[in-house]
């Protein structure tokens, strides 16, 4: 809403009409006459919901990113770049570090530090060339299950 014109006290009504929820319960709970204008009531809001406001991650965020157990590398692979693409200063070896970190113990976890990617791009590679080929074997031992075995 875009308010033209008018007095502080004009905003100020038409502001409460903005308002839901938490807001609308905290503002109707403040004293009567307590809010003399606008300036005291945007400090008073500002006091209240700023810590509600959520922060935007950072690199070190990273590390709280853990593979769960049935989780694919595919899925925690995906599950880390949606994290890692809203961190506006990416520390990209920190990144590399913290997904190695937050892998299972494994065959592809062995593999990748063996392969000593730099950057995120170069881990994101390797994980889908592993992912791909990982998919290829699962899908040939499906195919190779539905086939009748011959007894010859």
């Amino acid at each position: 809403m875009l308010i033209c014109g008018g007095g502080m006290e004009v905003r100020c009504k038409l502001f409460m009409g903005t308002l839901k929820k938490a807001a609308l319960d905290w503002f109707s709970g403040l004293p009567d006459r307590s809010i003399t204008d606008f300036d005291v009531f945007s400090r008073l809001f500002m006091a209240q919901f700023a810590a509600n406001k959520k922060k935007p991650p950072i690199t070190s965020d990273l590390f709280d990113l853990k593979q769960q157990q049935e989780e694919s590398l595919k899925d925690f692979l995906q599950r880390f770049n949606e994290v890692a693409l809203r961190i506006a200063s990416l520390d990209e070896k920190m990144a590399v570090i913290a997904f190695q970190k937050g892998l299972r113990s494994g065959a592809f976890d062995i593999a990748l530090e063996r392969a000593s990617c730099q950057t995120m791009s170069e881990v994101r590679a390797f994980a889908l060339s592993h992912i791909k080929t990982e998919e290829g074997q699962i899908s040939k031992r499906a195919a190779e299950n539905r086939l009748p075995s011959s007894n010859f």
